[in-house]
């Protein structure tokens, strides 16, 4: 067979079409394929955070309670360093 440049250009152009659909229907074929998955994954983040809410939210009672206890310990400070005081006085 003799050297065409009209055949091989038709060729080559027939090859980049070909190729053009290969990727689009791989693309189509990813999408479909990845479709419910955010919504799977949403239900299965959804569920481990109500198993581990703890990690996340804060105690209700948790600061009022240390600054009781800090006023509880100041106050026991000073009634102890005063007794102190007048011993050695």
């Amino acid at each position: 067979m003799k050297y065409d440049r009209e055949i091989t250009r038709a060729t080559l152009k027939a090859m980049q079409t070909l190729e053009g659909i290969r990727v689009r229907r791989e693309q189509r074929f990813y999408e479909n394929r990845m479709k419910g998955r955010s919504d799977e994954k949403r239900r299965a983040e959804k569920i481990e955070l109500q198993q581990q809410i703890h990690l996340v939210k804060a105690p209700i009672h948790g600061p009022k309670v240390e600054k009781s206890n800090t006023k509880l310990l100041m106050k026991t400070n000073v009634v102890s360093s005063s007794k102190e005081m007048s011993t050695y006085e």
